[in-house]
């Protein structure tokens, strides 16, 4: 046997990361700065400091305790006396659909520091705690201020009093000693907030921060300063998004190599989402059905759930009137959604009935059904673009509808196209 002979595939969010870390170790800090270069910034300004990168440690999903596992830390040093350290958190799916909202916060919400506004957040707090780890501290822990500013509620009344519920009765804190030894040989030990940047590579068509009113989101990552006030603005250049079209384009791939295009085919069906053109979609979802029709499409829609493992109602939907909400498995985590709306026609209520399924999946039928219309259900902060297909009025006929479509949905896998 050869050493050709050796094959290595990358499976997942942890492939695709440890794919682009040994496309990087390969390539060299040149090009390693390129991909730094493709990070775009939510104060809309390039970073100066990243063209004189001289050396870049890189540091693989270090268990960091109450700080959670950084899928990535990026330790740039330059012609300057303090390293930069950037923080990357990958998520293979859509920021908004790994964002929770910060409403609910840590304490009601055990999920809450895997979505990637909760990552983010939990970064920034051991950027706080790294930066005031000095000699007279043994471990690393956070400043007990910060801990009782997270402690608040979110109330998003502008007050400048937000917090996440983190209900902990001590602060965050690192104490295994083989990771701090590896965090203060890398130079992260009292270093200035300033170096830190925090990153987001998740699959979108643009950054999540674009839209002007974004600090106002409920879905916003949560900076908090000493004081417990948000220092959203003021933080900007150093929170960052990349986008995997970003890292497919010919100038970065090229060094990434196959394992990295191979790791993002066994998770996603396109370096972005399924561009849907024009934006003025109808919105469904927010006219109320009657009880009657909802309960007997709820009944269906569980029947189907019960005798399928794959498919799960979880009555998210239920917080927008008339929308009932399936989730099944796929790699793209896309969503299926059947929407009761109410209408007069000749002075009489008429129930129509919509079958969606995520836009982002690309497809324009499902087990045979075409589904041509575009509309989008506004949930908060953030609009779902579905792809949709009225179903008929008789129950039997919906029913076998939705069932062939789930099962085309579960079943569908079309080799993605990254090219």
């Amino acid at each position: 046997m050869t050493v050709n002979d050796l094959k290595v595939t990358w499976y997942g969010e942890r492939g695709i990361v440890n794919s682009i870390v040994v496309g990087l170790q390969r390539a060299g800090v040149s090009n390693a700065i390129a991909l730094l270069n493709a990070i775009q910034w939510a104060n809309g300004v390039g970073q100066s400091w990243i063209s004189k990168i001289q050396s870049i440690e890189l540091i693989v999903e270090v268990g960091c305790s109450h700080f959670g596992n950084p899928d990535l830390i990026m330790v740039c040093r330059t012609d300057e006396e303090r390293p930069y350290c950037i923080f990357i958190e990958a998520k293979v799916i859509g920021y908004e659909d790994s964002a929770k909202s910060n409403k609910t916060g840590i304490d009601n919400n055990k999920q809450f520091n895997s979505s990637i506004n909760g990552q983010l957040s939990l970064k920034y707090r051991m950027a706080l705690a790294l930066s005031q780890w000095n000699d007279s501290i043994k471990h690393l822990i956070e400043p007990n201020c910060i801990l009782e500013a997270y402690k608040k509620p979110f109330s998003d009344d502008g007050q400048n009093n937000n917090g996440l519920n983190d209900q902990r009765k001590k602060p965050r804190r690192l104490i295994k000693q083989g990771v701090l030894n590896l965090l203060r040989n890398a130079g992260l030990k009292a270093l200035p907030l300033s170096q830190f940047r925090f990153v987001a590579l998740t699959w979108d068509s643009k950054a999540y921060f674009e839209n002007d009113d974004f600090h106002q989101s409920e879905y916003r990552p949560l900076f908090l300063d000493m004081d417990g006030n948000e220092c959203w603005k003021s933080i900007l250049g150093q929170v960052g998004w990349v986008g995997f079209s970003k890292l497919n384009e010919p100038q970065i791939v090229k060094h990434l190599g196959e394992d990295f295009t191979n790791a993002c085919k066994t998770m996603l069906e396109g370096p972005e989402p399924a561009r849907i053109e024009g934006e003025d979609f109808e919105l469904i979802g927010n006219t109320p059905s009657s009880k009657d029709d909802h309960n007997k499409f709820e009944e269906i829609i569980k029947a189907i759930a019960k005798d399928n493992s794959e498919v799960i109602y979880n009555g998210e939907g239920n917080k927008i009137p008339g929308v009932l909400t399936i989730k099944a498995k796929h790699r793209s985590k896309g969503r299926i959604k059947v929407v009761l709306e109410t209408a007069r026609v000749g002075g009489r209520e008429v129930l129509d009935v919509f079958l969606g399924v995520s836009a982002s999946m690309g497809k324009r039928t499902w087990a045979g059904y075409p589904f041509d219309e575009c509309r989008y259900i506004q949930k908060k902060d953030f609009r779902y673009i579905f792809r949709t297909r009225k179903l008929p009025s008789d129950l039997k006929e919906a029913e076998e509808i939705i069932h062939s479509v789930i099962d085309d949905f579960i079943g569908d896998n079309r080799e993605p196209d990254l090219k």
